[in-house]
Parts: C-alpha cells; sequence; structure tokens
C-alpha cells in the first residue's frame, strides 16, 4: 500500500495541473518550434509538474540573454543559477529527485550545444537591427522636418525573440534523454 503512495502523489500532482491550466505547450518558451515545446513541456510535465513555470520563466531570461549578446558563458551559468534556484530544492518525492536534476541537464545541453544558437541569435540581432537602421533612414529621408532623429534602437525583445532559433534541438534532445532515463 504505501508503495502506491508516490504514484498517487505524482497522479494527483498531474492532475490539478491539468484541471486549473496551469500551463500549456503552447505557452511553453523553452523550444523553438511546435513541436519541441510540445515534447520538452511534456518533459517537464511529467517528471516536475511543478516547475513548468519556473523553468519557463528562466528559459525566456536565457533566450534574452542569447538576444543580446551577454556572453554565452554567462548566459548559460545565469541559466542553470536560474534553474538552480527556482526548480531543484522546492519540491517534494518523488518530484524531487527530477526536478534536482533540470539545472544539470539544461545548463550541460546549453554549454555543449548552443554554441550555434549563440551566433544565430547575433546574426539575427544584427540582420534585424540593420533592417531598423534601413527603414529609420528611409523615413528620415522622407521627413525633412526631423534632421535631427536618432538612429534606430535595438529591436524590443519580444520582436527579436521570436526571429531566433534559440536552443529547440538540445532540449529537444534531453526532453527525449529524460523521458527515457528519468527514474536513473
Amino acid at each position: 500500500m504505501n508503495s502506491q503512495k508516490p504514484l498517487t502523489v505524482f497522479l494527483l500532482s498531474s492532475l490539478v495541473a491539468v484541471v486549473f491550466g496551469i500551463m500549456n505547450a503552447s505557452e511553453y518558451d523553452c523550444g523553438t518550434t511546435e513541436a519541441e515545446k510540445e515534447l520538452l513541456f511534456l518533459a517537464m510535465e511529467t517528471g516536475c509538474p511543478n516547475g513548468i513555470h519556473e523553468a519557463d520563466k528562466c528559459c525566456e531570461a536565457h533566450d534574452l540573454c542569447y538576444d543580446n549578446q551577454l556572453g554565452q558563458n554567462y548566459c548559460d551559468i545565469t541559466f542553470r543559477d536560474c534553474l538552480q534556484e527556482n526548480v531543484a530544492p522546492k519540491y517534494s518525492f518523488p518530484f524531487n529527485m527530477l526536478c534536482q536534476r533540470v539545472p544539470l541537464f539544461y545548463y550541460n545541453g546549453a554549454t555543449e550545444l548552443g554554441a550555434d544558437a549563440y551566433k544565430e541569435a547575433g546574426n539575427n540581432n544584427l540582420t534585424q537591427t540593420l533592417s531598423d537602421l534601413s527603414t529609420s533612414n528611409d523615413q528620415e529621408a522622407g521627413n525633412s522636418t526631423n534632421k535631427h532623429s536618432k538612429m534606430a534602437a535595438r529591436p524590443s525583445l519580444s520582436e527579436n525573440h521570436s526571429n531566433i532559433l534559440g536552443f529547440g534541438t538540445f532540449e529537444a534532445v534531453l526532453a527525449l534523454l529524460w523521458l527515457a532515463y528519468g527514474s536513473l
């Protein structure tokens, strides 16, 4: 009878998350494609359901850090620390075992597979900035009364975030590994 207690707690927690609509995969910011988001959301929902919101916020912050080219190592360490502080320590058995692994899984994925995503974020950011500057110059040329207008600023984070390739591939691989070996 006692051996069923962890399963009961897990099922009840999952039911609460579903009934109260805590979040769904389309709102989850880890991953880039809908398939990746769904896979990562499922992995978190299954292995660490109480950490979904916290992991989502950490993924958003990590993507924004990459978007702003603050340094890949800095972004990855900050990402790990965010997950460590907000996901790992707060949950009881059986979730604590998997929630405690989230920071290491995601950090290892970011450090091993994030170089291309970091470069892509910088390239997309530069392309967007050049496009904004070009648009601004075109508007300035057509508006002779505004000779001293400022150069276009960097695109807003929300605009830029929608253009970034990001971390989808490594997060999906980690989610698959987590699903396959989550009981380790």
